[in-house]
Order: C-alpha cells, then structure tokens, then sequence
C-alpha cells in the first residue's frame, strides 16, 4: 500500500500546471486496499485514469471502485470474558494472536459496556471476510477464556411503525383515546369525576330513604350491668316517697306550736 501512495504522490508532483487539480480529503488503510476520499469529480477522474496505468510493483493490477460498490462492513457483537479491565488495542491484540482469518486490524469498536464483574460486551464493526468466518463459528480465543463474536444478519433492520395520513380539515375524525396519550389520561378524569358524582347523588339518595322509612328511635331506660350487682335488665323508675323532713324543720314546727 505503500508503494500505491508513493506512485499517487509522485504523479501528482509531476503534473503541469495548467493540468488537473487532484485532492483528497482523507486516505485510509484497508485489509488488502487503500480508501481514498476525492473532494470533487474531477479529483475522482484523474485518480481512475493514473490507476488504470500504475504499476508500483511487476505483475500489479489495481482498479478504482466507487463507494458504492466497496464491501461493506458489517455490524457484530463480542461478549469477551475477563476483558472488563483491557483496553481496546490490547482486545485486538489478543484476538489476531490466537485467531485465524480474522482481519482486526481494520475492525472498529462503535460502543462498549461492562458485562458483569470481569466481561466485557462491545459492539464492532467488522470486515466481511472476518463475518463470514464468524458466522460458521462464533466461538473465539480471548486470552485464557473463550468468547463470541456473533455478526449480525444482513438487511435487519427495526420495524417502523406506519406513519400516520395526515389529516384534512373536513371529513377526517380526530386521533382516537387510544392512540393519543394526552386524550387518554383526560378521558380516565372525566369517567372517574362521573363516577364520583353518580356515588355521592347514590349515598344522599339511600340516606334520604333510612331517614324517611325508619321508625323515631326510643328513649334510652336506665340499665345496670350485672357486673355491677344489677340483673342486667332495665331498671324500672322508683315511685315518688314524701321526703323526710329535716332536724331545722321540726325544730321550727315546734317552736310555732309553743307560740
């Protein structure tokens, strides 16, 4: 690869000044290719016509594709035991050291997570010569354990729930209770002040009712609990006896009568 950008910037050092004007924004290794970004058409089409006439080295034979046409990666998850306190870098170490025919040194980590006390759960993006082997078997070699990696199945993608048609000014209902949260919640609050309403109309109503068809209530007797020395049934009220009359009564009695 090398030896391809070598020639590309040679080429570009020996051109006229009233020639082409090539530039590339960004210039990547691959596994087995060189990705280069052109700004603009005409970078895009003096690249394909050098290619098609370079030989960096005997018997080479290069070709331009365009993005669309490049392999695309695919998407895999690898839950990794005993990794939760490795970096990156060193994962991939261990993984192209005791695997074979996996291309990690064009692998990307997209996002990572701790899985447990000691794993580690990361989600790559991965070559597809690696995913197709991955896919036969995704039992791998981490260090003294075994993990997965497991790719992802091609064209999956989450379903989408239909867009809702817009609605027209005449014609159209409105969005149902059930779809709409708000219209939910506030139909639950008016069922629940009805049914208040209709409890509180329903308890004055049979309160009215005990209060018209009950008998008066009679008067409480006096009542003496055996517990006290009583017989436990009520007590009959005791007659009128004259009062006895007082030691100052007689004494003023007889006092009239010595008069």
């Amino acid at each position: 690869m090398n030896l391809i950008q070598d020639g590309i910037v040679e080429a570009i050092f020996e051109l006229d000044l009233d020639g082409p004007k090539p530039g590339f924004s960004e210039t990547a290794y691959r596994r087995g290719w060189l990705c280069m970004r052109c700004i603009d058409e005409e970078s895009s089409k003096w690249l394909q016509s050098f290619i098609s006439s370079c030989k960096p080295w005997e018997g080479a034979s290069l070709k331009v594709l365009a993005g669309k046409d490049l392999p695309k990666p695919r998407v895999a998850t690898a839950f990794l035991p005993k990794c939760a306190e490795e970096t990156n870098e060193r994962i991939f170490h261990f993984l192209a050291r005791q695997n074979r025919g996996l291309n990690v040194e064009s692998w990307r980590v997209l996002s990572r997570k701790r899985e447990g006390a000691m794993s580690a759960l990361l989600t790559l993006l991965i070559d597809v010569e690696s995913a197709e082997i991955l896919e036969k078997n995704s039992d791998v070699s981490i260090k003294l354990a075994r993990g997965t990696i497991r790719p992802r199945l091609l064209n999956k993608q989450p379903q989408k729930k239909p867009a809702k048609e817009k609605q027209e000014a005449s014609g159209e209902e409105g969005p149902s209770v059930k779809d709409d949260p708000k219209l939910l919640g506030e139909a639950a609050l008016e069922d629940a002040t009805q049914n208040l309403e209709m409890l509180k109309v329903h308890e004055s109503v049979e309160t009215q009712e005990t209060t018209e068809s009950a008998p008066p209530a009679k008067p409480l007797k006096a009542f003496r609990p055996p517990l006290q020395g009583g017989s436990g049934k009520p007590q009959e009220p005791l007659p009128n006896l004259p009062k006895k009359k007082t030691k100052k009564e007689k004494e003023r009695r007889g006092s009239r009568g010595k008069k």
